[in-house]
């Protein structure tokens, strides 16, 4: 996770961790090329994120993630060969201290339910609003 890559930062809260010479390594996993994209200019904006590497399924994601050992992982819910509930914990098997976050075009509180019980830490709607900055932020700190 962060702490272990940035060992000098682990008293520091999210905040802090902006003024820090370390940035959190970011996996962005999504079948729309448009939404990675999107996704990634909005951390890129930031200068606080590293983009690891993008992913359009599930299977790309478990071997990103295996070799990438990403801190943060975006996961779309909705994709084709392997989705991202199935995804999730094999994700978290290669890459166990990554902080999975589950995204969805199109909400509902079971599939939530299902994403946090599986190993998520959250679950967001893809929708115009989100600020995933913030949202890393705040799972980074809760870590």
């Amino acid at each position: 996770m962060f702490k272990q890559l940035c060992p000098e930062t682990e008293r520091l809260d999210p905040l802090q961790l902006r003024a820090t010479f370390c940035r959190v390594q970011v996996l962005i996993v999504d079948d729309s090329a448009l939404v990675r994209r999107l996704i990634t200019a909005q951390l890129e904006g930031t200068g606080r994120f590293d983009l690891v590497m993008t992913a359009g399924d599930g299977n790309e994601a478990i071997g990103l993630a295996e070799l990438m050992q990403p801190d943060v992982v975006l996961l779309d819910l909705s994709m084709p060969f392997l989705g991202g509930l199935e995804a999730l914990p094999l994700v978290l098997s290669v890459a166990p201290h990554a902080r999975v976050i589950v995204m969805s075009g199109s909400p509902s509180d079971e599939m939530a339910v299902r994403a946090l019980a599986a190993g998520a830490v959250g679950y967001l709607d893809k929708g115009p609003q989100l600020h995933l900055p913030a949202v890393i932020d705040a799972v980074l700190g809760a870590a």
